[in-house]
């Protein structure tokens, strides 16, 4: 019976190991896709507010009286 129980034992701290290192690599790999999606958010961010910014100048830019040459 001990045989078995030291089997067991063994197994266990086996399983247990493994199920550790698999959660471990598993939770550095979420951390890296974190990373480079709020990254890749804030060049997207940034973007978006350029794009407002360009649309908001031209909006200004029809604003302004226009003058011909030679007028």
């Amino acid at each position: 019976m001990r045989e078995k129980w030291g089997f067991y034992m063994e197994e266990t701290e086996k399983n247990y190991t493994e199920a550790t290192t698999a959660v471990d690599s598993g939770r550095s790999c979420l951390a890296e896709v974190l990373v480079e999606w709020s990254v890749r958010h804030y060049l997207v961010s940034n973007l978006e507010k350029q794009q407002v910014v360009k649309k908001m100048h031209v909006l200004q830019l029809m604003k302004l009286p226009l003058y011909l040459e030679g007028g």
